[in-house]
């Protein structure tokens, strides 16, 4: 599995690469589509792990909004080698939100 960690408003949008020099071809897949979600703009917060295996992309964990999750996989299906995408992404809960009552 390829992480994509967590970032929010005040921490900076990263992806970490693998750590030896043996990087294998999804692995290096999995850092293009990991470099190519941080440039949606959609894409702001939440917890997103990405994982490619023989080429289909794998999205899992919680973003803001649907349109996040879809610009996700907008992105990822974008990605030249990735043949697949299976989106498994969802919305998590507004913070922040008061209940009425």
């Amino acid at each position: 599995m390829y992480p994509f960690w967590p970032y929010g408003d005040d921490s900076p949008r990263r992806s970490t690469p693998p750590d030896d020099d043996h990087v294998t071809v999804d692995e290096a897949l999995a850092q293009r589509v990991a470099e190519a979600i941080l440039q949606a703009p959609l894409v702001e917060s939440g917890h997103l792990h990405i994982e490619v295996q023989n080429g289909v992309a794998i999205l899992s964990g919680s973003l803001s909004s649907r349109e996040a999750c879809d610009a996700a996989a907008d992105r990822a299906r974008e990605t030249p080698g990735v043949r697949d995408v299976s989106d498994q992404l969802t919305v998590s809960p507004a913070r922040g939100r008061k209940k009425r009552g």
